[in-house]
């Protein structure tokens, strides 16, 4: 199992170079606004493309001798490669948030008739998907912050679902994980390289499927490894609704922008949401850890 973590972390770091480079002749990047954003200069924004390709190029092939499940690997294939596709349009064209919201319905859809084998999903996980796929994007505000986040979510689920005999997700957790370690170096501050809507998407729709595949008692803990995004997106939505304004309008009232606006540096206001990501997460896998069948 260590070569394929190896090659996935090599691919996605010499990809995410290439996509530097091609972001910029291309123009894909993120213009500041000296208001709610945080950069100071454009800053190419499609590096969701560089580690989802490492990931699921490396995936495909492991999937059977790892006991990866058929149904999630086509979820993760075909939803994946949507929420790419329809990321990296919003990263071209910056899309209207309707046009977006029926994007992530179409890929919720898809990946949930695949995951369920073909069967006609039922509303609270399709909910769930496009949930997910907006709090991890709304997460991504600063610099190395959403990547973090999600490298912490992503060990928990490989470590729980491996205690817990799940470990298909487990392993393709983990070697998300390290597609997305590949990444990281071009991410942290100060980034040269953003994941993009394709990006963080589409990392709110792989963990959304993990928690999905998790053993009915390991939900409710899985889903809590993405604590902070789901709060800080609960908290968005109903922020933005008492004050009479779309639940999906951009705004500075973000956990992260409030820790700038307290003083924190750039650094610091990461390193404390990370800490308390961990420090959550760390509870909810104790909670797995009490759902091992006692012998």
């Amino acid at each position: 199992m260590v070569l394929p973590l190896i090659l996935v972390f090599l691919i996605s770091f010499l990809l995410s170079r290439g996509v530097l480079f091609a972001s910029e002749r291309a123009g894909v990047v993120d213009m500041p606004d000296f208001r709610r954003k945080v950069n100071s200069y454009p800053i190419p924004k499609l590096g969701g493309i560089a580690f989802f390709i490492a990931f699921f190029s490396v995936l495909t092939p492991l999937a059977s001798p790892s006991g990866i499940n058929s149904a999630l690997l086509s979820a993760l294939l075909c939803g994946g490669g949507m929420s790419l596709l329809f990321g990296a349009a919003d990263d071209f064209f910056d899309l209207p948030p309707t046009v977006k919201l029926l994007s992530q319905t179409a890929v919720a859809s898809v990946s949930l008739l695949l995951l369920e084998g073909g069967r006609a999903p039922s509303p609270l996980p399709f909910v769930f998907i496009v949930f997910m796929m907006n709090a991890y994007n709304l997460l991504d505000g600063l610099d190395g912050l959403c990547a973090s986040v999600s490298l912490s979510s992503l060990l928990f689920f490989a470590l729980s679902d491996l205690v817990l005999f799940n470990t298909g997700v487990g392993y393709a957790a983990i070697l998300l994980f390290f597609a997305l370690l590949g990444f990281l170096p071009y991410n942290a501050p100060p980034a040269r390289l953003y994941m993009g809507e394709c990006g963080a998407a589409t990392l709110g729709l792989s963990i959304s499927l993990f928690a999905l595949h998790a053993p009915t008692s390991a939900i409710l803990p899985q889903i809590l490894f993405s604590f902070l995004p789901v709060c800080d997106t609960l908290y968005a939505f109903l922020r933005r609704s008492i004050a009479g304004r779309s639940p999906f309008s951009a705004d500075r009232g973000h956990l992260h922008h409030r820790l700038l606006d307290r003083g924190l540096s750039h650094c610091a206001a990461v390193n404390v949401l990370l800490l308390l990501s961990i420090s959550v997460s760390l509870i909810c896998f104790g909670l797995c850890l009490a759902l091992l069948p006692k012998n």
